[in-house]
């Protein structure tokens, strides 16, 4: 890169091949193509079940008997009120296990 003199003598690298482009430039094309979001897959892509659901009504919504769906967890009955959020902490399991889990048991019933 070359340094021109101007008339205030302030040095300004003077244009080139190899001055590096702005960053503002260089990115603007994700401002306006951002890149996809990153989406989970599913054992069953229809299911909606969050953390902040209850086994009780993840149970209510898909017509599966809260027991079955509680010992395939390994989580104690009287725990099926409890956000999921809370029981994948405690019990250790996975959202991908619970909704294949409900998958297994609707194709049950």
């Amino acid at each position: 890169m070359a340094w021109k003199d101007n008339k205030a003598n302030k040095f300004y690298p003077s244009p080139s091949s190899d001055t590096p482009e702005p960053r503002e430039q260089k990115n603007a094309s994700k401002l306006h193509n951002p890149e996809p979001e990153y989406h989970h897959r599913h054992a069953d892509p229809e299911l909606e079940i969050s953390g902040a659901m209850t086994l009780s009504e993840v149970s209510q919504k898909y017509a599966i008997p809260v027991t079955k769906l509680t010992e395939a967890l390994n989580v104690p009955s009287n725990q099926a009120g409890e956000k999921i959020g809370r029981l994948k902490k405690r019990y250790h399991f996975e959202m991908d296990e619970l909704r294949s889990t409900v998958t297994r048991l609707k194709k049950g019933n």
